[in-house]
């Protein structure tokens, strides 16, 4: 995930800048992984809102924290005023295959037909 924060200074229009924005995102999208969701764009005027982040950390797997930290954007939603809550650091699951060359060579395989057996 990436975030992407930008700050304009007083003089430019809200119109303006967001059309800017949406013009340099609808270049760059279509170089991105295929996976890569369109991205969002949303203003934040700080004039008119309180902004507040937290981080929490503790000695528990990942996934472990983040069902905790989601619990606790439940309980946050739920406070009158709450505008919006975002949780960022979902764990992902992967898995990691080393391959050995030499190994690969000497059974005559590609690495292209490998990828292709594991998928």
């Amino acid at each position: 995930m990436g975030i992407v924060s930008l700050e304009f200074y007083p003089n430019k229009k809200d119109v303006d800048a967001t059309n800017d924005i949406k013009a340099a995102i609808d270049q760059v999208y279509p170089t991105l992984p295929s996976d890569v969701r369109v991205p969002s764009l949303k203003k934040v005027d700080i004039s008119n809102m309180a902004i507040y982040t937290f981080s929490v950390a503790a000695h528990y797997p990942p996934a472990v924290i983040y069902d905790k930290v989601k619990t606790l954007e439940n309980k946050i939603k739920s406070i009158p005023g709450v505008g919006e809550v975002t949780v960022i650091g979902k764990p992902t699951k992967e898995i990691k295959i080393n391959f050995d060359a030499d190994k690969i060579s000497a059974l005559d395989l590609d690495i292209s037909m490998i990828v292709a057996m594991l998928k």
